[in-house]
């Protein structure tokens, strides 16, 4: 639709105006990918790359090591769905782009984390439209449909049970989605940092939460704590006069901070 196509005109211009600058475009689906990659113009098709789930470990690897500059043949741009996941770290990433929103607040703020471990400036754009819940909403179906069948066809579990497994888990995604657009919509409303220390303190009740929960706080700290103001911070009490656009209207860059 036209959305997608201004969201697609806005990634051509920011990376035709830097198009040197390392950047990971992330999208929910493999499709949009591919829309997404037959958008640029052809200099940018020829340092880009699709990554996701269904491509070989070789051809992930590959990918891998040229964005990382590691061997002979030059990719700049990295078009990913999640499978361009936790456990890569390539420290030189300028720019985040998601496309749509994330399907929770967890994975967004990981995916961003991505980006500047170098400690060297670095930008993350969210697209947003109203409409885009419902790509996710259909994308629960499907996913909760697999869980479904293969609930039935390999445990033991009857009928009544398998369908209260399928109720509790689309309740906890769909929770996890609800937080995520509210997130979208925060912006220039309330201050980013509460929400997200917030959303966190309260997720990190659950056990399942634990684990990611404190990488996740780990991210939060290197965004808003200055440790980009210091090589080796030595204390956790260094703090920022704004963090977004809510608390400092002329909020331009993570770096132009200054400790308190």
């Amino acid at each position: 639709g036209g959305r997608k196509r201004k969201a697609a005109q806005f990634v051509v211009q920011t990376l035709s105006g830097n198009p040197h600058l390392k950047t990971v475009i992330f999208s929910p689906t493999i499709s949009m990918c591919e829309k997404i990659y037959d958008e640029l113009p052809t200099p940018l098709r020829e340092t880009a790359a699709i990554f996701h789930s269904k491509i070989s470990v070789m051809d992930k690897e590959q990918i891998l090591m040229e964005f990382a500059d590691k061997r002979p043949g030059h990719t700049n741009v990295v078009i990913a769905t999640k499978a361009f996941g936790m456990g890569i770290d390539i420290s030189n990433i300028r720019n985040i782009i998601h496309f749509s929103p994330t399907s929770s607040v967890l994975d967004y703020v990981q995916e961003t984390g991505r980006a500047g471990r170098d400690g060297q400036p670095a930008k993350s754009t969210l697209l947003y439209n109203e409409k885009d819940k419902e790509l996710h909403l259909f994308l629960l179906d499907k996913t909760l449909e697999r869980l479904e069948h293969e609930l039935k066809s390999e445990s033991k579990l009857g009928e009544n049970e398998v369908q209260a497994l399928i109720s509790v888990e689309r309740s906890k995604k769909e929770k996890q989605l609800d937080s995520m657009f509210e997130y979208c919509v925060a912006s220039g409303k309330e201050c980013l940092r509460n929400f997200l220390q917030r959303y966190f303190r309260i997720e990190s009740n659950s056990l399942q939460y634990k684990e990611n929960y404190s990488i996740t706080i780990r991210i939060l700290r290197w965004l808003w704590l200055n440790l980009l103001l210091s090589d080796k911070p030595t204390s956790k009490e260094f703090a920022i006069n704004s963090c977004c656009c809510f608390c400092n209207p002329e909020y331009s860059h993570p770096l132009s901070r200054k400790a308190h």
